[in-house]
């Protein structure tokens, strides 16, 4: 297993992968890494990797009839644990943090993080590894549904943007005349309609003695008999 990080110079195993028409692409949920390779490989002069070389464990799996996720594959196939604690730092690192004025940096970046998350992804390359040689190989049908899912998935769905953006304005502007007559019913205690805890004590003081604010309470509470104003 070979791994990479920005400022290190590229993997001759993947430039040798990527000359060779013979060289099958592999991953676990491939869309992600073709989408990946697709924005990552223009920054360094490199070629796409057409869809007719690439394969997916997951779906792999699941022509046999197995889970898709890759711990679960993993674990019926006893195969070992797929490690739990890097993918929290993976979902931190795939978002941007917020600046401060003692920390202006828009991204983390603790080497000792950095070195975990890459543990964690040879960790998973090894499994996915695992996983294909031990499944059967899909079949041409089965393979040919699975580029037809990428094709859909990589062309979309059309949407009328502007319309779109209309309607989002609409909700904002019915939210703020909702909760402008929420603080006016409620004496300015309440300002909004997502401040659970004080439109609780609110409804409290009214009168009514309930412990949360949840769909199901909320939906006993208007069977009764309710204050106007509640």
């Amino acid at each position: 297993v070979v791994s990479w990080q920005p400022g290190r110079p590229l993997p001759s195993e993947l430039l040798t992968g990527l000359r060779d028409e013979s060289v099958i692409w592999n991953a676990h949920n491939a869309q992600f890494e073709r989408v990946m390779w697709r924005l990552f490989a223009p920054r360094f002069d490199l070629p796409d990797v057409p869809l007719r070389r690439w394969t997916c464990t997951a779906a792999q799996a699941a022509a046999a009839g197995l889970p898709r996720a890759l711990g679960a594959a993993a674990k019926v196939l006893g195969l070992g644990a797929k490690e739990s604690t890097g993918r929290a730092l993976m979902l931190k690192y795939c978002k941007p943090r917020k600046p401060t004025a003692t920390d202006p940096r828009q991204w983390h970046d603790d080497p000792t993080e950095l070195a975990e998350i890459e543990s964690y992804c040879r960790q998973d390359v090894e499994l996915e590894r695992a996983i294909h040689k031990r499944l059967p190989a899909m079949t041409e049908d089965e393979l040919n549904v699975w580029r037809l899912d990428q094709k859909i998935n990589d062309r979309g769905v059309p949407i009328d943007v502007p319309w779109t953006g209309r309607v989002v304005g609409q909700f904002a502007d019915l939210t703020a005349r909702l909760n402008a007559r929420l603080a006016e019913i409620t004496g300015g205690r309440v300002t909004a309609a997502t401040q659970a805890a004080e439109l609780r004590d609110w409804v409290i003081d009214r009168g009514c003695n309930i412990d949360n604010l949840t769909a199901d309470t909320v939906a006993d509470l208007l069977d009764g008999g309710l204050a106007d104003d509640v």
